[in-house]
């Protein structure tokens, strides 16, 4: 969720010193690409931006940065929110890029932006606020894109303490630029009368204000103290208590001569509320026990005690941090009264569903004992809310002598053992629990004691798994679900996903799904959101295989849209449905998105430590970079997963990954490779039958046709495709009759080789296939030109055009159109109706055409009508036809 005050401009105080010079220099350069203010902290850099934009009346994006923003998701949903404040027009262009679930990234947010300012027509200023905390290079590399492609009417203007990082600092001076820096913004002797006459007012004399100046080398913060004081206490002419502007010296002042001298009742509040980093009137009601909190606020308003409103409702406020670090630095940092006050901070945030910021306040605190018992108390909410490296992060701060005495902590954080698949940690922490540390669990309160124990049972399972993967006993992890309380239906659900994955990969689609109907009718009501996006990607596996991918695609877009209405589950759950839809876009041989959905995948499976997401996103990027033809990087997704799967030295993971490398080796004509794993694996048909297994014999029978050994090839193709028959493995059925029909082309039997692409066709229609068809089209392409144009004469079909373009594509040999027939026959079309052009030939739909060019549906529809019209057509179909008769876009690969 997002915090709003941080896309919102500050608001001023009413009492503010006008800058002249300042805000003259910065209209004067107010067309310049990057607009730079840096200074320490207390300099006034974010006034004073925030008077020039309100004095000139400013169109503006504000967006005030802090150390989580590090995070580029984050970054990047901030921004483009804080896009929208500019124009309600930019919500149509910006809104489904937040609306989407996916990990953003520069590639989307940039472009974004750019066409934005673009489509606006006007100068729009995107400031960044606080910009020192930024320390990713992936951000900064951002802003150099940006800058890169930044229109002439957008102007970035950054607010930072210190000069820009060496990454931007190259970029700066290629850039036109106006900078305020540290010197520029001290104040000079006639500002700083004008500031005690306006602010305060006061009136200082000469050597007054000359030994203020002195002290405070122009330092507006410095200054508001003095004022403050003299305010106070009079004008005195002995300043030597600011000597020197050491921040510990005014530090020390300002709590002895500003904060000691407010009422009693003021002094305790600020003492208690100073720890916070934001608190509205509730909070602060909460941790000091005051009922005259919201009073409190106001008077700390009225008086002007460094404190700023961070929303634009007037309900959450902070100190400057200078105000706050002074107060924190006198009042003993392990006093009852900041303890208290932080537990209380905890516990309300935690009670508002503020779990970050419970957290962050938790380990302020330093009492680790605390920090532990909460984390156990609120383990289901931080499962549930938080990014799973967050928790592990969270899990590692502890000492090890705190997690010693919390045995429900360290179970719980066997689950990120096992996915990274650090067999032997699980085993000593299981090993050490039951051994030593029960008496610790019968101490526990009823509901933590049995959910230790229904951890243990459901830890043991899973390491069980991990240890043999598809060797387990069915019976056994039965028999483990019947140990589990009633309270721990989710560990419940763990194993039944467990047994469902089994018998989906044994080839038994039939006994996965009653175990997924078992999940869905027990379990899914419950709150447990991951349980629905675990179940929905085993389901969607388990349909794939039976050759159902419309079914298996809906699965994972219902997913989708679940969440877009209800709270999101951590976000590094979510690649089990970005790898599943990368899956399915594969076989649909859409392979931008099919490359897209997988980095999405590969990057959380990373992220998280999983294993087997790590293995399959690795095995996903290689195969479609392969096909492709960017050899380059499948090579290095290859060496990735020949690493990853070593790690484990795990026989099943060894086995699985020699049958992905297989399919690449094979498709860069490495027969000798392939060779040798054949007289390494020595495949039986009759073995234990399961989706490895199927791989493998695939690859068996290629690797036989490669050497001539077609009656082989054959044999093995038949006892296989008998075997996938009576499983309804359907997905593997289709794979071999293509390959089959391949070899009867080759043996001249085109009758027989035309019925079985027939059916197959027909299957593939039906469920959406087309990668391989594609993939074999250098040998079917004629066949099924044939069949398609005999299937198109009688009806229409947008499937059928499609796969008939790619395979023509991927099986042409003729040259390119010259440059003189395309100039000839383009029908004086924009480039960017060629490019709709190639989109619409692909498949895509209007809505992805419009995603993935940033631009509305209605502006695809008028430029799919300009082309229709153009080419003298009646819809889609005809264009994609004519399109190609014409050289258009044949020969091109528009995926």
């Amino acid at each position: 969720m997002l915090i709003s005050t941080k896309t919102l401009k500050p608001l001023l105080k009413n009492r503010m010193l006008d800058r002249v010079g300042l805000l003259d220099r910065l209209s004067t350069g107010k067309k310049k690409q990057l607009i730079l203010i840096s200074g320490s902290a207390g300099f006034g850099k974010t006034s004073l931006v925030c008077q020039w934009l309100g004095r000139n009346n400013l169109p503006h994006a504000w967006y005030s940065l802090d150390d989580t923003d590090n995070d580029p998701d984050v970054f990047f949903r901030y921004l483009l929110t804080a896009m929208l404040s500019i124009d309600d027009r930019l919500e149509e262009m910006i809104g489904p890029a937040l609306q989407t679930q996916r990990e953003l990234s520069a590639a989307d947010a940039i472009p974004l932006i750019v066409q934005a300012s673009v489509t606006l027509g006007k100068d729009a200023y995107l400031i960044f606020d606080d910009y020192h905390l930024i320390s990713n290079n992936k951000i900064h590399n951002a802003l150099i894109r940006l800058f890169q492609y930044q229109p002439p009417t957008l102007h970035v203007v950054i607010i930072s303490r210190y000069t820009l990082p060496p990454t931007l600092r190259r970029m700066k001076n290629q850039l036109n630029y106006t900078e305020i820096s540290a010197l520029d913004l001290k104040l000079t002797q006639k500002e700083v009368v004008l500031f005690f006459r306006k602010i305060f007012p006061l009136t200082l004399d000469a050597t007054q204000v000359s030994d203020v100046i002195a002290y405070t080398d122009g330092w507006i913060a410095g200054l508001q103290i003095i004022g403050l004081f003299f305010t106070q206490k009079g004008v005195r002419k002995d300043l030597k208590i600011f000597q020197g502007p050491a921040r510990r010296e005014i530090g020390e002042y300002l709590f002895y001569e500003v904060i000691q001298a407010q009422p009693e009742e003021i002094r305790l509040f600020l003492y208690q509320t100073a720890v916070l980093k934001r608190f509205n009137a509730n909070l602060a009601k909460y941790v000091t026990g005051s009922k005259d909190a919201e009073e409190h606020v106001n008077e700390i308003l009225r008086k002007n005690l460094f404190i700023a409103c961070i929303d634009s409702d007037g309900q959450w406020y902070r100190y400057h941090q200078l105000f706050s670090a002074s107060i924190r630095a006198q009042v003993d940092a392990s006093s009852d009264l900041l303890k208290k006050t932080l537990k209380r901070a905890v516990l309300w945030f935690a009670e508002h569903n503020y779990l970050e910021d419970a957290l962050q306040h938790a380990f302020i605190l330093n009492d680790f004992e605390f920090v532990a018992d909460f984390m156990e108390v609120n383990l289901d909410a931080i499962f549930k809310q938080c990014e799973r490296s967050s928790i592990q992060w969270w899990l590692s701060k502890l000492p090890q002598d705190i997690l010693l005495r919390h045995p429900l902590l360290r179970l719980a954080g066997c689950s990120f053992d096992i996915l990274a698949k650090q067999i032997s940690n699980v085993e000593h922490v299981l090993l050490d629990v039951e051994k030593n540390q029960m008496d610790l669990i019968r101490h526990y309160d009823k509901t933590k004691r049995q959910r230790c124990l229904d951890l243990i049972i459901y830890q043991k399972a899973l390491l069980e798994f991990a240890k043999f993967q598809f060797d387990v006993d069915v019976k056994r992890l039965d028999g483990a679900i019947q140990k589990i309380s009633n309270a721990g239906k989710p560990f419940a659900c763990g194993i039944q996903f467990i047994i469902a994955h089994i018998h989906t990969f044994h080839g038994k689609p039939q006994y996965a799904e009653k175990r997924l109907k078992i999940v869905s009718e027990n379990m899914l009501p419950s709150e447990d959101n991951s349980l629905r996006i675990r179940w929905a990607r085993i389901m969607a596996t388990n349909l794939k295989v039976q050759g159902q991918l419309r079914q298996a695609e809906k699965t994972l877009r219902n997913t989708f849209l679940f969440f877009e209405k209800q709270p999101p589950p951590a976000l590094s759950l979510k690649y089990l449905i970005y790898g599943g839809m990368a899956d399915i876009y594969f076989s649909q041989y859409r392979l931008d998105l099919a490359y897209e959905y997988g980095v999405i995948a590969l990057r959380y499976a990373k992220q998280t430590k999983d294993f087997e997401g790590t293995v399959n996103g690795l095995n996903q990027l290689a195969a479609i970079s392969m096909i492709k033809g960017d050899i380059e990087t499948a090579n290095d997704y290859k060496k990735q997963l020949q690493v990853v799967a070593k790690q484990t030295n795990h026989a099943y993971w060894l086995r699985f990954a020699d049958a992905v490398l297989l399919f690449l080796e094979m498709r860069c004509g490495n027969v000798a490779v392939v060779h040798r794993w054949a007289d390494r694996r020595n495949l039986r048909i009759d073995e234990r039958f399961s989706l490895v297994f199927v791989m493998e014999a695939l690859a068996l029978a290629v690797f036989f046709l490669s050497q001539g050994k077609t009656d082989e090839s054959i044999a093995l193709l038949k006892k296989l495709r008998a075997r996938c028959v009576r499983r309804n493995i359907l997905e593997a059925v289709l794979n071999i009759d293509i390959l089959y029909s391949t070899i009867l082309i080759n043996q001249e039997k085109r009758d027989k080789a035309k019925d079985i692409l027939d059916h197959a066709l027909q299957f593939g229609e039906t469920e959406g296939y087309v990668q391989p068809f594609v993939s074999n089209a250098n040998i079917i392409a004629p066949l099924l030109d044939n069949i398609i144009n005999d299937r198109l004469c009688r009806r229409q079909s947008d499937y059928l055009s499609n796969l008939l373009h790619l395979c023509t594509v991927k099986h042409s040999v003729s040259p390119s159109a010259t440059p003189e027939t395309k100039e000839k026959n383009n029908f004086n079309m924009t480039k960017k109706e060629i490019e709709i052009l190639k989109y619409i030939a692909a498949g895509y739909r209007n809505k992805e055409i419009a995603e993935k060019n940033f631009i509305s549906i209605n502006t695809v529809k008028t430029h799919a009508q300009n082309i229709f019209r153009k080419l003298d057509v009646g819809g889609r179909l005809e264009a994609i036809r004519r399109a190609r008769e014409l050289n258009l876009i044949s020969a091109i690969d528009v995926l």
